[in-house]
């Protein structure tokens, strides 16, 4: 064995190391779970709530909070389809999605 070399290098790991192993091992799929387990923020709720907060400003005196919630609910409904458009990526040449009817009877 060379001087540089500890004893624990070459030999089997103590009982003690060999616990602590073990039991980081035991942990680590706990710790992962925890962490997967907390719910992500909503990037769109801010946004929501200054919107929902500007209704609330302009027509409040006429709203209840039933109906502020609905609105809520539909301003964080259309900024999710708004992000949700951001993510089509469009060519140049890509034409719009319509279909003509003539309203002759």
């Amino acid at each position: 064995m060379n001087a540089s070399e500890s004893p624990s290098s070459t030999t089997q790991p103590t009982r003690r190391e060999f616990s602590k192993q073990l039991a980081l091992l035991a942990v680590t799929p706990v710790a992962a779970t925890a962490a997967q387990a907390q719910p992500k923020a909503d990037p769109l709720l801010p946004a929501a709530e200054a919107l929902t907060e500007l209704v609330r400003q302009r027509s409040g005196k006429h709203l209840t909070e039933e109906q502020l919630a609905l609105v809520k609910q539909g301003i964080r409904r259309r900024l999710n389809n708004a992000e949700q458009l951001k993510k089509i990526k469009l060519q140049n040449g890509d034409e719009p999605a319509f279909q003509f009817k003539a309203d002759i009877p």
